[in-house]
């Protein structure tokens, strides 16, 4: 069995998490997004994505004030993202206080619903950046701000994480970190093959995120001379 962990995390806590997958052995089992000891897991470094791309969106993109669209429960990869989101921001000088953490869940019409009650409740929505925990989120986000006339990227820069199909063709095209799924997905699968046949495995495999960088966040051209683009794949003419 393949188990995507960091779906379950919605609704459950890591410990409940794990346990619940481990009650499948002595079945081969493999898990997809966190790590579970004594369960060979496929996870996705997304530290350095964040830490390139928040550098661009400081350095050339001028942000100042952060919003960060998290999400409500115990998602241990959420929070994992979330601390590191933080702390690339910090390590280019924008300091905690100057980021707000709103809280919604990962799907379109929810999130679009708490951004539309969030501005009503408060009557402003001031960010240079809005990072989304999802494309999903993240196209909510983009549908609100032009419902209110805010103009994307110049009045506010949206952020993805998926790298969703419908991200290089909504307007503006969607920056987004691709975490590279159907690899995840292959390399799974392979493991799964492995034991089955009675072979050892790797109980850690890491994956590395990378940005997808498109309309959202180019406030101002991108310049992929820097060292950190290196890190970015440009579409769409950026």
């Amino acid at each position: 069995a393949i188990f995507i962990s960091g779906m379950l995390m919605h609704s459950l806590s890591k410990a409940e998490v794990s346990s619940y997958i481990k009650a499948f052995k002595p079945l081969p089992v493999v898990n997809i997004s966190m790590e579970i000891p004594g369960i060979p897991s496929i996870i996705v470094e997304n530290h350095n994505a964040y830490d390139s791309i928040i550098e661009e969106l400081v350095k050339r993109q001028n942000c100042r004030k952060v919003g960060i669209l998290g999400v409500r429960g115990n998602s241990s990869e959420v929070k994992n993202r979330i601390k590191n989101i933080k702390a690339s921001f910090d390590k280019f000088g924008i300091e905690e206080s100057e980021i707000t953490v709103l809280k919604s869940t990962l799907s379109y019409g929810p999130a679009l619903d708490d951004l539309r009650l969030l501005y009503k409740e408060s009557g402003k929505f001031d960010y240079d950046v809005l990072i989304c925990m999802n494309d999903e989120m993240a196209f909510a986000a983009i549908d609100f701000c032009t419902e209110i006339g805010l103009h994307i990227p110049y009045d506010i820069m949206i952020l993805g994480f998926d790298n969703l199909r419908l991200s290089d063709s909504c307007s503006p095209t969607l920056s987004t970190i691709k975490q590279n799924l159907e690899g995840q997905g292959y390399l799974a699968g392979m493991n799964l093959i492995k034991m089955i046949h009675g072979k050892d495995v790797d109980m850690i495999t890491v994956m590395n995120a990378q940005p997808v960088m498109r309309e959202s966040t180019c406030r101002y051209p991108y310049d992929k001379k820097v060292s950190y683009a290196k890190n970015f794949i440009f579409e769409k003419g950026n």
